[in-house]
């Protein structure tokens, strides 16, 4: 079971995971989280976190969840940071997953939280660009 903190701050959002992060407390997060968050942008800080019990059907789940629940939001960037492989993996996985599902949202992952505010401070978008196992963007459109 997961520890999940909100961190608000004037320009995003961040969700600070401890402990291994179930799907159902990704959905959960979501439905309670997210229609009050007053920021377009989130990071998912799971530095000291893991999603080790994530299967990709659990992917799909996730994207539709958050899809319903953000039908009428236009934008916004959404980072994942991890600092191991593996989380950054599924984070990847995640974001392909959440493309192909038309959550409304620009994804990336990263290793460190300093990087992912630098991304979320930028004006660019990358145009619907996901990144690679190496941490470059590709696109997808």
């Amino acid at each position: 079971m997961a520890r999940i903190e909100l961190v608000h701050s004037p320009h995003w959002t961040t969700i600070c995971i401890l402990g291994d992060l179930s799907r159902d407390e990704i959905i959960d997060a979501v439905k309670l989280h997210y229609p009050s968050i007053a920021t377009r942008d989130v990071i998912w800080d799971i530095s000291l976190g893991s999603m080790d019990t994530l299967l990709s059907k659990d992917f799909a789940a996730i994207a539709q969840e958050t899809k319903a629940v953000k039908r009428n939001a236009h934008g916004g960037k959404t980072a994942f940071v991890g600092s191991t492989a593996m989380v950054f993996t599924l984070a990847c996985m995640y974001a392909s997953v959440a493309v192909d599902e038309g959550v409304p949202a620009e994804y990336n992952a990263f290793r460190s939280l300093a990087e992912a505010e630098q991304w979320i401070q930028t004006d660019e978008t990358s145009g619907g660009q996901i990144p690679d196992s190496t941490g470059v963007n590709q696109s997808i459109f």
